[in-house]
């Protein structure tokens, strides 16, 4: 009535547990002994050089041992500024292109020192801020929060159409986003408070790790568990690097499937370009009623290889840019072939090196700062003299 009772040999629990767990921890030894592999068969390099072909550094100008460039909000930048005590600063917003030089050799500089010095025997002080790929969004976000911290008095900014690809909002920029000034200003304005909205629904944790889990248990257990690991295994304390460089290593997978290159011709995303160009018009906006003087450039870009751009999207997207500093009344000026084919990056795809659009040697940032130093004497200086 009742069935039969089935009597259940424990020690076959034991062999479908072990059998259940086995993959588990075979996988994990093997993960952990790979990590100590990479780590100590080859060097791991700063995740913001990642993407750089063979031979490029990154190059942050310094000015009596007080930073004048920085790679991050959270860096030195702003208190150095504020230290060295200059009544007006001048700030430079852009993306790679700043910091990297191709084929470096030690000694060698880029265009932001020569800019530096030349500015401050005019009494103005220059702080730089690039990123990888910076878009609008982000410089928006950062004008912002710099305009509530220094004495602004002018800005220069470059247009890049690849990075009107991007629309994500780094972590280390989501941090202005903590001063009510910042979020004030950007609340002015449509593209702003979508920023806002898509970016402050969750406070940043100060372990990227932990992000929203503030007060929480969980927050306290794995919070003890990355400082335990992170004291105990070296490769733990270099996770993130680990993880930007798995990202890139899926994303050349994914070129390499598609037959993708940096000459390939890539098409606009449309939403994100109407972000960025919506930011951009912001940027001119604010700076415009805090009489805050812009120069907007169309960024160097090698001319020797055809562009990796539809030409017509291309040319549309510069033309939208000079129309809107002519609407702001912002200073326009297009350098996309200042720099000669010669001092550009690697060139030879077919012998495995990477294309570089982008980065320039450093005789290329010596023209490209003597430039921007003309330029800057015709706009933001003529009336200082």
């Amino acid at each position: 009535m009742f069935g039969k009772a089935v009597v259940v040999n424990r020690g076959d629990h034991y062999r479908s547990a072990i059998m259940l767990l086995a993959p588990i921890l075979i996988g994990t030894v093997m993960a952990v002994s790979l990590w100590e592999w990479q780590f100590k068969t080859a060097q791991l390099k700063n995740p913001e050089e990642l993407a750089f072909s063979a031979g490029t550094e990154t190059f942050l100008g310094e000015y009596q041992g007080s930073p004048i460039h920085c790679l991050k909000i959270s860096g030195s930048c702003i208190d150095a500024a504020r230290e060295r005590g200059f009544q007006k600063t001048m700030v430079w917003l852009g993306n790679s292109q700043l910091h990297a030089i191709v084929y470096y050799k030690t000694g060698q500089v880029n265009a932001p020192p020569a800019i530096f010095q030349h500015v401050i025997q005019k009494g103005i002080d220059l702080v730089t801020l690039s990123q990888p790929n910076a878009n609008f969004q982000e410089q928006l976000v950062l004008f912002e929060h710099l305009k509530s911290q220094l004495n602004l008095q002018a800005l220069l900014l470059p247009a890049v159409f690849d990075d009107m690809r991007e629309t994500e909002i780094r972590n280390d920029v989501k941090t202005a986003l903590d001063n009510p000034e910042t979020i004030s200003s950007l609340q002015k304005t449509a593209v702003g408070k979508d920023i806002v909205l898509r970016n402050t629904g969750q406070k940043i944790s100060k372990d990227e790790d932990l992000i929203g889990l503030s007060h929480s248990l969980q927050e306290e257990v794995e919070t003890w568990a990355n400082h335990w690991l992170a004291d105990h295994w070296a490769v733990w304390a270099r996770r993130g690097e680990a993880r930007y460089a798995t990202f890139l290593a899926l994303y050349d997978l994914r070129n390499w499937l598609f037959g993708i290159t940096p000459q390939s011709k890539r098409k606009i995303v449309e939403s994100s370009y109407q972000k960025n160009f919506s930011a951009l018009e912001s940027i001119l906006s604010s700076a415009a009623d805090a009489n805050i003087r812009v120069l907007l450039y169309i960024a160097p870009i090698r001319q020797d290889l055809s562009l990796p751009y539809i030409a017509g999207e291309y040319s549309h997207f510069k033309t939208e840019v000079e129309q809107a500093a002519t609407k702001y009344g912002a200073n326009f000026v297009n350098l996309e072939k200042l720099v000669p084919p010669e001092l550009w990056g690697a060139d030879h795809p077919q012998n495995g090196e990477v294309v570089d659009f982008m980065h320039f040697q450093a005789s290329g940032h010596g023209i490209f700062g003597q430039k921007l130093i003309e330029l800057i004497d015709d706009t933001f200086l003529a009336e200082e003299s």
